[in-house]
């Protein structure tokens, strides 16, 4: 059930847009936290100005690949999205960059991604030095600094991500990416309806002496075990070559995350009707993160969230109550009152203006 979605400030305490005079930095980070004045999670709005450059933010409906790791995961990068200058940025670390794929930007559904950079933490921003648009929400009380990086991760940037993909070189192995795994778990989950559960892909290097073929039925009887397989769609393990220099190094795993898993996304958001806009991606995940920096351990809910700002009709539930009482006394058929109901819910669904169109 889609309609236009019309972008508002959601109760932000900063909010800052630079003079047109001012020239923009080129900030790729997706997710900030400041110190300037009290601890706040900061929304720079880069999801919304990658959806605003679509060509039609409103019709298209990107999927979202998650490359998480350090230095494995940036030479992969330039392999499976060739067309993107990941090194253009303001040499900031940070804990994720988002980026749209330059070569899907005209597609029906572009694909987006996020660089989670696990080295980098969460370092701080002052919220006076933004030179852009921004929404602040006060951190919650309760979540030690230290922990904080890895509530994003598993609240607020994995339930938006379609595909996962984790280089095991970079995490120090199977065993790494399993306590890895293992801490996001722990922090809870983020969605009840929007996450129909990521792909997930564990890339390691290829390796013929037999070892590490025992490695990785020991890693996925883990996650059978520990019940973290059932947070995903599928869980992969893809090798790639040894050869450090080789142009091929990433094209099976381009051909596995590009077609094969993002296809399957695709179809089971489609079939679910989850498969948002543009538009919509952006605004869920403004209301998601400020739902996170609550600290809430409720979860935080997507169906609830696209009704945002829909008025409610003034005792409704009375009103078809009522009809049922008397339509029970008339004797009016079933087929009849499923019909006016249908009607009636339908209407309290879509906001006032979603038929002008």
């Amino acid at each position: 059930m889609m309609y236009k979605y019309r972008r508002e400030p959601l109760s932000p305490i900063s909010l800052y847009c630079a003079p047109s005079t001012m020239r923009r930095r080129k900030h790729r980070d997706l997710v900030e936290i400041s110190d300037s004045e009290e601890p706040c999670l900061v929304d720079p709005h880069r999801l919304w100005r990658i959806v605003e450059s679509l060509p039609d933010p409103d019709g298209q409906r990107p999927l979202v690949v998650a490359c998480i790791g350090t230095n494995e995961k940036t030479l992969a990068l330039r392999q499976l999205f060739p067309a993107n200058d990941s090194k253009v940025c303001d040499g900031r670390s940070s804990l994720c960059k988002a980026y749209g794929d330059v070569l899907t930007t005209h597609a029906a559904c572009p694909i987006l991604y996020w660089d989670i950079e696990l080295a980098n933490g969460l370092p701080s921003q002052d919220i006076r030095a933004y030179c852009h648009q921004f929404q602040a929400s006060r951190i919650g009380s309760g979540v030690p600094r230290e922990e904080l990086g890895a509530r994003l991760i598993q609240r607020l940037l994995l339930p938006f991500a379609d595909v996962i993909c984790i280089f095991a070189a970079d995490l120090g192995g199977l065993q790494g990416v399993f306590s890895y795994l293992q801490a996001w778990a722990a922090s809870g989950r983020a969605a009840t309806k929007y996450s129909l559960g990521a792909g997930l892909i564990v890339v390691v290097p290829n390796d013929t002496c037999g070892i590490a073929g025992l490695e990785e039925i020991d890693f996925l009887e883990s996650l059978r075990i520990s019940g973290i397989v059932q947070a995903y769609r599928s869980v992969k393990i893809q090798h790639i070559s040894t050869q450090p220099l080789s142009n091929a190094r990433y094209v099976l795993l381009r051909e596995v995350i590009l077609h094969t898993e993002l296809d399957s996304a695709r179809g089971d958001r489609d079939a679910r009707m989850s498969l948002y806009s543009g538009t919509h991606l952006a605004s869920l995940f403004s209301q998601s993160l400020a739902h996170v920096a609550r600290m809430s351990d409720e979860p935080f809910d997507y169906v609830a969230a696209t009704r945002q700002g829909i008025p409610n009709l003034p005792h409704l539930a009375d009103c078809l109550s009522a009809m049922l009482r008397a339509s029970s006394r008339e004797s009016v058929p079933h087929s009849t009152i499923t019909s006016i109901l249908a009607t009636s819910l339908l209407t309290q669904a879509y906001p006032p203006s979603s038929h002008s169109e």
